[in-house]
């Protein structure tokens, strides 16, 4: 298993146990400080949208970092283990045959295609 999908796993969970963390714990913390900042009241609301927006993002992003990395895992990501020149061929072979043409020239260009 390569290097990267383990810290993709690890950074996932991660993600999801900070979340709640995040969104639950942290604010109270985080306004009993601007408390004693005395700051505008349109700075405080906003930096509570953003911090309430930012434990649902992070759920979000770890959820799908766990995902890929099971797809991974179990092989599912079949496109993964495709070199350039395969990538190239699968997508111009599913594109909208107008497009075909001037996709086959892009890769020959790029040298991904002979």
């Amino acid at each position: 298993m390569k290097t990267k999908s383990i810290i993709g796993l690890v950074a996932g969970a991660l993600l999801i146990l900070s979340a709640g963390a995040h969104s639950i714990l942290g604010w109270k913390a985080m306004s009993e400080q601007l408390a004693q900042t005395n700051a505008p009241p349109d700075l405080v609301q906003g930096l509570r949208m953003g911090w309430m927006f930012g434990g649902p993002v992070m759920l979000v992003f770890g959820i799908l970092s766990i995902t890929t990395f099971l797809k991974r895992f179990r092989g599912d990501l079949e496109s993964l283990a495709l070199t350039l020149r395969e990538r190239a061929r699968a997508l111009i072979d599913i594109a909208h045959p107008d497009f075909r043409e001037a996709l086959t020239a892009a890769a020959r260009e790029r040298h991904l295609l002979t």
